[in-house]
C-alpha cells in the first residue's frame, strides 16, 4: 500500500472517529440556556478573612458575564447566592530545617440559584471546594500576605469556573423531557 493511500485512509478514519465527538463551548447550556440575566449579590462570608467575599463576588461576576448578562436583582431572571463556609490556611510544604515553605489556602463554598420571579430554588450545590498553594517569604511577612491574596484571587477564579460549569451541565427542566 502506498504512503499516499495510507495517509488518505488514516485521515478518513480520523474523520469518522471524531465525527460524533463535536466540540461545543459550554456558553449558555443546561439550565443557563433559559436565563437572559443573572444577579450576583455580594457573597456571604462566614469566616473572618477580610474581603474574601469581595474577591469571590468579583470573580463570579467576571466568569458569568462572559456568557450571560449580569444585572441587578430587579432585571435578573435568577439570583446566584454564594456563601463562604470555610476559609482555611495550613502548612503544605516544609524546608529541610522544618520551616514552613508553603501554605495551602482551602475554601469551601455553597451556592443557590433562585428564580427572581417566583423565589423558587432552581439549582444548588452545598459543596464547592478547591485549594491553592502559595509560598512563604521568611524575610518579608508582607510578601507572604500578598501571596495569600493572590492565591485567593486564583482560587476565586477556579471556583467561579467550577460553579459555572456545574450549572451549565445541569439540565433545565424543559431539556429533561427531550
Amino acid at each position: 500500500m502506498s504512503l499516499k493511500l495510507r495517509s488518505i485512509l488514516f485521515f478518513t478514519a480520523l474523520v469518522l472517529v471524531f465525527q460524533g465527538c463535536s466540540y461545543r463551548p459550554l456558553g449558555k447550556t443546561g439550565l443557563l440556556s433559559e436565563l437572559n440575566a443573572i444577579s450576583i449579590p455580594v457573597v456571604v462570608n462566614k469566616e473572618s478573612r477580610a474581603d474574601a467575599e469581595g474577591v469571590m463576588t468579583q470573580a463570579l461576576k467576571n466568569e458569568f458575564v462572559r456568557y450571560i448578562a449580569v444585572t441587578g436583582e430587579d432585571k435578573a431572571d435568577a439570583i446566584l447566592y454564594g456563601v463562604i463556609e470555610e476559609y482555611e490556611t495550613r502548612p503544605s510544604a516544609y524546608t529541610l530545617e522544618r520551616v514552613v515553605a508553603e501554605y495551602r489556602l482551602s475554601v469551601n463554598m455553597s451556592f443557590k440559584l433562585i428564580s427572581a420571579a417566583t423565589g423558587d430554588l432552581i439549582w444548588s450545590d452545598k459543596v464547592v471546594r478547591d485549594y491553592e498553594d502559595y509560598p512563604v517569604d521568611e524575610a518579608n511577612a508582607l510578601n507572604t500576605v500578598e501571596a495569600e491574596r493572590e492565591a485567593l484571587r486564583v482560587l476565586a477564579a477556579k471556583i467561579s469556573r467550577e460553579v459555572f460549569y456545574r450549572m451549565a451541565i445541569t439540565q433545565a427542566e424543559g431539556d429533561k423531557e427531550k
